[in-house]
């Protein structure tokens, strides 16, 4: 019979809980090094994040995943955090949004896909009316003229 409480499971051990926490930070330091490098992209992250292996990475700060992202740098991931703050209505610390917040089920998709309407580079129009108004006739383009069908007339 054991010593401690009935119905309450037995204390992890110090070593086995400091062993786990080492290696959650290591797992989470190299999934950010991958992404800076290169090697892995945000799609990557966040799929192995929703795994069981991957349940350390959601711990990581969006704004460090936006630091640590090439095309991404610190000029832009203030911008970017706080444009989906503004697109979600909410105002919380940067420091609470992290990987984990952004994939929650209970949103249905409303914070990814707030995610990705921030950070996917907005395109310009290719000229001023598009699509309602003709392109532009650009300085010194040659006139096509209409082509003929071979047909008698």
């Amino acid at each position: 019979m054991s010593a401690g409480v009935e119905g309450v499971a037995p204390a992890t051990p110090l070593w086995r809980a400091n062993t786990a926490r080492e290696e959650a930070a290591k797992l989470r330091a190299e999934w950010l090094v991958g992404l800076d490098a290169g090697l892995v992209s945000l799609a990557d992250l966040f799929a192995f994040a929703a795994t069981s292996e991957g349940r350390p990475l959601l711990r990581i700060p969006l704004r460090q995943v936006l630091l640590s992202a090439p095309s991404i740098g610190s000029s832009r991931a203030p911008q970017i955090l706080g444009r989906i703050q503004s697109l979600l209505g909410v105002e919380m610390p940067v420091r609470k949004m992290t990987i984990a917040w952004l994939l929650d089920s209970r949103t249905g998709g409303r914070r990814f896909m707030a995610w990705v309407d921030s950070t996917e580079i907005s395109r310009s129009e290719p000229w001023s009316g598009f699509p309602y108004a003709p392109p532009p006739e650009s300085p010194g383009a040659v006139q096509k003229s209409p082509v003929k069908t071979g047909g008698l007339t």
